[in-house]
């Protein structure tokens, strides 16, 4: 039901080779350029980078939406145990309330993180502004 080829309102999704139609026309279709990709394009980078994928959905439109799209992906085979990819769901859409919020694509994001070099990186900035706050004081 995540795909631009399930037509909703229909009650195939039992039906095998319903959803293997669905799959398929999904699959072909982000094969050409400037095509938006879904959960199962998430799914599938997941298992080729061999490492989790964070889904980040924000808290806009259909709240049972983001219970199924706002999660960690797991690869099939886990190589990298405790790297974790963060990807945004987002839209280019601007027709849309918050309420009848839908993404279109996902964009990455880069984590906020205090590593030490941050940190070592402040203490130099402050160090700095200190020294200087010095030699005004000194004059």
């Amino acid at each position: 039901m995540y795909s631009d080829e399930y037509t909703h309102g229909t009650d195939h999704l039992n039906d095998k080779t319903t959803l293997q139609d669905i799959y398929e026309r999904e699959v072909m279709k982000i094969r050409k350029r400037s095509t938006y990709m879904g959960i199962w394009q998430i799914f599938a980078l997941s298992s080729v980078l061999q490492q989790k994928v964070f889904s980040i959905y924000p808290k806009l439109g259909n709240v049972n939406v983001r219970k199924d799209l706002h999660k960690i992906i797991h690869p099939r085979v886990n190589v990298c145990e405790n790297r974790i990819l963060y990807i945004m769901w987002t839209s280019t859409r601007s027709d849309m309330t918050r309420g009848h919020w839908l993404p279109n694509h996902f964009v990455p994001v880069q984590p906020i993180d205090e590593t030490v070099e941050s940190k070592d990186q402040a203490n130099e900035q402050q160090n700095e502004f200190e020294n200087h706050e010095m030699k005004w004081k000194q004059m």
